[in-house]
């Protein structure tokens, strides 16, 4: 069952972020994602077994167990009960320190698959300008980090054993030493008390209870760390998707005709920045275009003067965050997003290809072209003619991020695409 938990619960967290919208994915990064459905998973499915199989056998041993020590003394089985409050102070103690470390190192985690994922897709730059050092330097202080962390969340947790196991056999020897003054007062009688015989079916309960509490503080510290991650899965599960949906959407473009009135875009905030980044000054201000279908228009700017994200808020891959914005006569709000963008073909600055053959990567673009289709199209993008060069043309693979072909060929690919 925690095989088909884990199942569902990446299942449930893939769909999640499959339907958010761009300005929602941008609160997450790639690394926080990857750790997420990985590691938290893991840890979360391991929790849950240990719950099902430990954690429930071993309280269903303690509630018999005590009850049959209640059948033989009832007062000796109340020392029992008298530790409970013990140990929970001493694992709600730990929990106190334990848990905000391992949010902490998670974060971390977060932060060293970005940087181990940044490296590698920048490879080439970083032995270009021989940073190789100051890579490693980098990722040594997060590691450092990690590593402090896990120390002191590995030191809470190895004194709070030895404190349950001290908070256990002293029950055991309480229990010992009252049963031995109550079978000396009987004369070792069964008719006035206790006897010998007694005294062994205690400690055969109480070494039953002791096994199966230390399951229990297994499972308790099993749950810290599990507790971190569900956090951070939770937060994924309970992200809502914030694109403004029409109730009656429409599906289709009278024409291609777009008008841009008084737009202006922010983009949002992701929750690794601080407040004073530019991630909160404002893109685009007051614009105010019109363009006719059918027209070419080329636009023009600096550096970081919002181009490609005037092109992506056709497309609605953002929304805008004052104004509005008319495409095809219409209030893009107004269209089913994904019918919008079907309509709309967008190439951005970044040519991303993903591992298949080229066929199925121009079919992304169309999933029922034909083969004459694919064909016209990187006609037009003068795409086909180092198509045909190659040894299984259409057919031929595509590595991941397109690596096996050129950054000029990428970008024919994706125009045709």
């Amino acid at each position: 069952s925690s095989a088909g938990f884990g199942k569902n619960l990446r299942h449930n967290m893939f769909s999640r972020l499959q339907g958010l919208s761009f300005s929602d994915l941008d609160k997450f990064s790639s690394g926080t994602v990857v750790t997420r459905m990985t590691s938290d998973v893991s840890n979360v499915q391991f929790a849950y077994q240990m719950i099902i199989r430990s954690g429930v056998r071993s309280v269903m041993i303690i509630i018999t167990a005590w009850w049959f020590t209640f059948s033989i003394s009832p007062a000796i089985s109340w020392v029992f009960l008298s530790f409970v409050p013990i140990v929970g102070a001493i694992g709600a103690f730990g929990a106190s320190i334990v848990a905000p470390a391992f949010s902490r190192i998670y974060r971390m985690i977060d932060e060293m698959n970005n940087r181990v994922g940044e490296n590698l897709h920048n490879i080439r730059v970083v032995k270009s300008y021989v940073r190789s050092d100051y890579e490693i330097s980098r990722f040594t202080r997060i590691s450092h980090k990690i590593y402090d962390y896990f120390i002191k969340a590995e030191y809470v947790l190895n004194c709070s054993i030895p404190l349950f196991n001290l908070c256990f056999y002293s029950g055991m020897l309480l229990i010992a030493w009252l049963a031995s003054h109550e079978i000396v007062a009987s004369g070792n009688n069964p008719a006035f008390g206790l006897t010998t015989g007694n005294l062994a079916a205690l400690v055969v309960y109480a070494l039953q209870i002791l096994f199966a509490l230390a399951n229990l503080v297994a499972v308790f510290v099993m749950s810290l760390t599990a507790r971190a991650s569900m956090h951070r899965i939770s937060h994924v599960l309970q992200s809502r998707n914030t694109e403004v949906v029409s109730k009656h959407p429409l599906t289709k473009l009278s024409d291609a005709s777009v008008r841009f009135e008084n737009v202006s875009l922010r983009y949002p905030q992701s929750d690794n920045t601080d407040e004073s980044t530019p991630a909160e000054q404002e893109i685009l201000h007051d614009i105010n275009i019109s363009i006719p279908s059918g027209a070419t228009v080329g636009v023009v700017g600096a550096t970081g003067s919002g181009k490609s994200s005037l092109v992506q808020l056709i497309a609605r891959l953002y929304d805008v965050t004052s104004g509005t914005l008319f495409v095809g006569g219409k209030d893009i709000r107004d269209y089913d997003s994904s019918s919008l963008r079907e309509e709309v073909g967008v190439v951005l600055q970044k040519n991303i290809l993903f591992s298949g053959t080229i066929a199925e990567n121009l079919r992304w673009g169309r999933t029922e072209a034909s083969d004459n289709d694919l064909r016209q199209a990187c006609e037009i993008a003068c795409a086909d003619e180092f198509i045909k060069d190659l040894p299984d043309g259409y057919n031929t693979h595509i590595d991941q991020g397109g690596k096996n072909v050129s950054g000029g060929q990428r970008q024919r690919l994706c125009i045709a695409r």
